[in-house]
């Protein structure tokens, strides 16, 4: 805050409740996520995470009027080292796929924000999935 004295070693969340407010997708190509890993190297004892928004990547479909209705590729110019698969109906056959192309990090997400929310990773992944289902994987 402008005209108050910010100590580094008594952050606001230690004492109460800190929101952040920030521009474009938090978890997304962004400054964020270093945030969040220095907070959670310096202060562990801190909690923090994320609410959704709109993604960039929809409202720009939106504001463009452009339909992705097919695959693509989000890219800051690099080869990409990770992947996201949608509707993934056979997580574990999608998974053993990726690990063959050399991915190793795996997550599966079904039905994310409903209250029966399922969260899997690498080797807990189930045979079948719902048709709300969102796959990650990294290199």
């Amino acid at each position: 805050m402008p005209g108050r004295e910010c100590r580094e070693d008594r952050p606001a969340a230690t004492g109460g409740l800190a929101v952040f407010g920030i521009l474009g997708d938090p978890n997304f190509f962004s400054t964020f996520s270093r945030l969040c890993k220095i907070l959670s190297e310096r202060y562990p004892s801190i909690q923090y995470g994320t609410e959704p928004g709109i993604s960039s990547i929809t409202a720009f479909a939106a504001a463009s009027s452009v339909s992705l209705n097919t695959s693509f590729v989000v890219s800051d110019g690099q080869e990409p080292d990770s992947r996201i698969l949608l509707k993934v109906r056979n997580p574990r056959e999608k998974a053993a796929d990726l690990k063959k192309e050399g991915f190793s990090e795996i997550v599966l997400v079904e039905r994310m924000y409903f209250p029966d929310m399922k969260i899997y990773r690498n080797e807990d992944l189930p045979e079948k999935s719902d048709y709300m289902s969102i796959m990650f994987a990294r290199r």
